[in-house]
């Protein structure tokens, strides 16, 4: 499912930036290359920034999530720093696509490699109808989820 797209307001100028959240469903049939079962039923990711703009996909150590920049009641994202109208992950001009990495809290944590956390992005891009990513950039965990999924 994709949310109704909302803005965030940009408390350094008041300028609203488009969010959108996405719940890309798991298949039943998914499995972690463990062979165990994910408990959770959905992978949560947020888009940032103009509809139709490239999408760069960013992911950050084990502790960061969805909200790069801002979350939608306004607070610090992981990374505000970096992704931010007019920065240097500019959400003036680009599309920002971060995720929750699994398992999600409810769920007990199981043995997760980056390669399953890479083919969990891949759902949700395919659920987001993302068919081309400009950039991938992660740090710490978040940049070797990026090699696994390249």
């Amino acid at each position: 499912m994709l949310s109704a797209a909302t803005s965030v307001i940009d408390p350094r100028d008041g300028q609203a930036v488009r969010a959108v959240d996405v719940l890309a469903p798991i298949p039943d049939d998914f499995r972690l290359e463990s062979g165990e079962r994910l408990g959770q039923s959905v992978v949560r990711a947020r888009l940032h920034g103009p509809e139709g703009a490239p999408v760069v996909i960013v992911a950050g150590g084990i502790s960061s999530g969805r909200c790069p920049w801002r979350t939608l009641d306004g607070a610090p994202g992981w990374w505000a720093d970096v992704v931010r109208p007019g920065g240097p992950i500019d959400l003036d001009r680009l599309q920002v696509l971060a995720f929750d990495f699994a398992p999600d809290g409810e769920t007990d944590p199981l043995t997760l490699t980056t390669r399953d956390q890479a083919r969990l992005l891949a759902l949700v891009l395919s659920h987001a109808g993302v068919d081309r990513a400009a950039a991938f950039i992660g740090s710490s965990y978040g940049g070797m989820v990026g090699l696994a999924f390249a």
